[in-house]
């Protein structure tokens, strides 16, 4: 054999032992390709241990949107109140959540003004109350509940004057109060039996100065009272036979038909 012959014979059995052990390194890629395969799939179909909940701590919590600005926070005041702030873009109108160490808790609600409009509050008693303020915060339409079961809804003028209430007494008695600037007001007041109702007419001193009512009997009376609240005047028709007496200032009869 010639040194050319013999020198392509080297040179082919050289490629043909290559070839063979890429054979082999392609081989072992694809299997360990379906090995690695095979763990991911199940580890994903394998169910993973539960984890522990975790806990953060911290004095403040500050929420920004993704231009950095801030729209509210969760805080801890100096007093020990809890709260909670939201806002909207402009940092004005949102809402704030407080609970104070007294036991008083308060959802409040702020226009873009950063005026107060309405509040919901238990207060340290654990009784309900609710505010609705005008754009200048004055309130002017308020309800609230009483320890003894009493409630009522209460009307304010412009400067935080009483001008009305909606209300019923702790024995289950339906008032209806309007007041004037003065605190002058009448009085619908009906007895929680049905039995009888009345309308007193109540000067700015608070004392009762007339009232129309019907008694239990059903029969109307019309009385009329001095500013000590002693009966001066009574109009009255029972079973149906008018009378009429009229009193001095210290209670005495001095008059009276029939």
């Amino acid at each position: 054999m010639s040194s050319a012959a013999s020198g392509s014979h080297a040179m082919e059995l050289r490629i043909l032992r290559l070839e063979r052990a890429n054979r082999r390194l392609k081989t072992g890629g694809i299997v360990l390709a379906c090995v690695l395969a095979a763990g991911l799939i199940m580890g994903q179909a394998s169910p993973q241990p539960p984890r522990e909940p975790q806990t953060v701590a911290a004095g403040r919590f500050v929420l920004i949107d993704k231009d950095g600005e801030s729209h509210g926070g969760l805080s801890v005041l100096p007093n020990g109140t809890a709260t909670l702030i939201l806002s909207n873009a402009d940092g004005k109108g949102g809402l704030a959540l407080t609970a104070a160490p007294d036991g008083a808790s308060n959802v409040l609600l702020y226009n873009n003004s950063k005026k107060m409009r309405a509040a919901l509050s238990i207060n340290p008693a654990g009784l309900p109350e609710l505010a609705l303020l005008d754009a200048a915060g004055a309130k002017r339409i308020t309800a609230g509940m009483s320890a003894d079961g009493s409630g009522g809804v209460s009307v304010w003028d412009a400067k935080e004057r009483l001008r009305g209430r909606l209300a019923t007494l702790d024995d289950g008695s339906p008032l209806v109060s309007l007041y004037d600037e003065h605190r002058g007001r009448l009085v619908l007041l009906v007895d929680p039996s049905g039995d009888s109702a009345g309308l007193t007419v109540i000067d700015q001193n608070g004392a009762n100065r007339a009232v129309l009512a019907t008694s239990r009997d059903g029969a109307p009376r019309l009385e009329f009272y001095d500013g000590r609240e002693q009966k001066r005047m009574s109009l009255r028709a029972t079973d149906g036979l008018p009378s009429a007496e009229m009193f001095s200032e210290d209670n005495r009869r001095v008059w009276h038909a029939p």
